[in-house]
């Protein structure tokens, strides 16, 4: 499988969060390099004041929820800080493979409980910005849509070395000055404009399945 982003933990600060009126979901904005099925997603997360559960999501960029993987819990760090090396890694196989086009940007991070707290690492100054979100209080949906109640905040420095892993989806070849090579992407024309196209169905055994 191929990596996506930064595994590495990041240095510098720390950030805290705890209850449903504060920042429920932490995540990272990534590009898919290539059509593929992204698999694996994960995250560094430690509790606060408690340990924490948490759902690993990959969401797409106008913040609708398209994968995640079963529930983890954080471990208990404590409370008060500085908070900035309490976080373990997770890493957690989607329920359902996501698959991406070439190109396209997705949000990949975790979505804690309502009733727990969680804390990360954020980066040094100067490092890429993350984003932050709540799916909502009492009674929403568990995880929810990025930025669901309240919308989508950037904050200042990475939160959380996350990264995908995937399989590249073989696609389409064409010839180019006489070599054989990959198609980037394969495009329809779709109410007056070229759209990507994400998959090529053929039919097997009376049900359309992906071309592999």
């Amino acid at each position: 499988m191929a990596t996506i982003g930064d595994s590495s933990k990041p240095s510098g600060g720390w950030h805290a969060f705890t209850g449903n009126t504060q920042v429920q979901q932490e995540a990272e904005l990534l590009t898919m390099p290539e059509l593929g099925d992204v698999l694996q997603i994960g995250a560094w997360i430690g509790g606060w004041s408690g340990t924490c559960r948490a759902i690993l999501c990959l969401w797409r960029l106008d913040g609708v929820l398209l994968g995640q993987t079963a529930q983890v819990t954080a471990a208990n760090f404590g409370a008060g800080g500085p908070a900035g090396g309490n976080v373990n890694s997770f890493i957690g196989t989607l329920l359902t493979p996501v698959r991406l086009a070439a190109g396209q940007a997705f949000f990949v991070g975790f979505d804690r409980h309502g009733s727990d707290g969680h804390q990360i690492s954020v980066g040094g100054p100067g490092s890429p910005s993350h984003y932050e979100g709540r799916h909502g209080g009492s009674g929403s949906t568990w995880p929810g849509n990025l930025g669901a109640a309240g919308g989508v905040a950037t904050a200042v420095r990475r939160s959380g070395a996350w990264g995908a892993n995937y399989v590249r989806v073989p696609g389409a070849k064409v010839m180019r000055s006489g070599v054989q090579t990959d198609a980037q992407a394969v495009q329809v024309l779709r109410s007056g404009a070229w759209t990507d196209v994400l998959g090529v169905q053929i039919m097997r055994s009376g049900a359309w399945v992906d071309s592999q």
